[in-house]
């Protein structure tokens, strides 16, 4: 029966209450402790006072102190520390002087350090949040995707768009992480001597950062690169923080052909002759060795020499007439001439018999 009346009690006190704020008709001291009081929210059946719309049902206005009067307590949601200011605020609605010195707990939002976020795959980042109510929880829409701690470190292990919520008390955010996975079409390259090449990092539409170990070697730009000098090196392409590498070996440049002045010499005994040569491509002379050879060294001996910007054979004739061949090798290449080396005593005296003859 005590209970009965209560509800009946508690339910009038609502109705009052709901009369005086829309008619205006309470007394002047009344007014005065409404409008000094903090407005909280009730429904006519509940037993909790809100800070807000808590939940379903029909909310209504009232001052703290006029809820705490109906018996009415705080709702732990709401005031997940509970309401400290309750008992003051009670003991200022029955106070003579109808003045209300209680001030209600600010509640802080919940914030978090990024609502978006970009990774690659493998890259680890950590989300935070500030003003939590109570306890976090951290979870991903689709761990395969990005997995995440209880601590809020994620983990990017596949490609493609995950959501990250984070839930404390009745607050909620979230964060869209988007996860790529960039390729580098060649982790590996071997390039001629001032050849040119194209390395492409897919899969990833953001700028690229391109660098080389040694730009004497290879120079880069934009992911073209250029071979400058024989050697190695290493092209890196940086996005997102990480680095994705291609090992670069520039080779000696082929040797297409070797040319020589002369194909066949008539040279006198004790003399000497300097035949040029020229390796196509020229610039390959200053990686390979180059070799000179006689058949027959005691008729015709040879060296090689370097002369301004060009190379010779010098070629030294013996006192033996004869016939000797002349090869020049390089880079697995090479060219051959011929020298006769004669005796012109033996010429004059053949010349004469055939002049004395006709």
């Amino acid at each position: 029966m005590r209970n009965v009346k209560n509800s009946i009690k508690k339910r009038f006190m609502i109705l009052a209450m709901v009369v005086i704020m829309l008619t205006g008709t309470a007394t002047t001291g009344y007014v005065e402790t409404v409008q000094a009081d903090t407005t909280v929210y009730i429904t006519r059946t509940g037993s909790k006072y809100h800070t807000h719309k808590c939940g379903n049902g029909t909310y209504f206005t009232a001052s703290r102190s006029s809820a705490i009067s109906m018996g009415l307590t705080p709702c732990q949601k709401c005031f997940p520390y509970g309401d400290s200011s309750s008992s003051s605020s009670s003991d200022s609605f029955n106070h003579t002087n109808n003045t209300s010195n209680s001030t209600q707990p600010v509640v802080k939002k919940m914030k978090i350090n990024k609502s978006s976020l970009e990774l690659v795959k493998g890259q680890t980042a950590t989300l935070k949040v500030s003003h939590a109510p109570g306890s976090v929880k951290w979870s991903s829409a689709d761990s395969s995707i990005v997995a995440v701690s209880s601590s809020g470190k994620l983990r990017a292990k596949a490609k493609g768009k995950v959501v990250i919520t984070v839930t404390s008390g009745n607050q909620q955010l979230q964060c869209k992480v988007m996860v790529e996975e960039p390729k580098l079409n060649k982790t590996e390259l071997t390039m001629n001597l001032k050849e040119t090449a194209n390395l492409k990092l897919s899969g990833c539409k953001h700028s690229v950062k391109w660098s080389s170990g040694d730009s004497d070697i290879v120079k880069v730009s934009n992911g073209k690169l250029t071979a400058k000098e024989v050697g190695k090196t290493v092209v890196k392409a940086k996005v997102h923080g990480k680095t994705y590498s291609c090992k670069v070996t520039v080779k000696k440049p082929d040797i297409k052909s070797i040319t020589v002045g002369e194909n066949n010499i008539v040279m006198e005994c004790i003399d000497y002759q300097s035949v040029y040569i020229k390796l196509n491509p020229s610039y390959a002379e200053d990686y390979y060795d180059v070799t000179v050879t006689s058949s027959d060294s005691s008729i015709v001996s040879a060296e090689l020499l370097d002369g301004w910007n060009e190379r010779y054979v010098e070629l030294y004739s013996k006192n033996i007439p004869g016939q000797a061949v002349i090869t020049v090798t390089a880079g697995g290449k090479s060219a051959s001439f011929t020298v006769n080396v004669i005796d012109e005593s033996v010429m004059d005296e053949e010349e004469e018999v055939l002049m004395e003859a006709g």
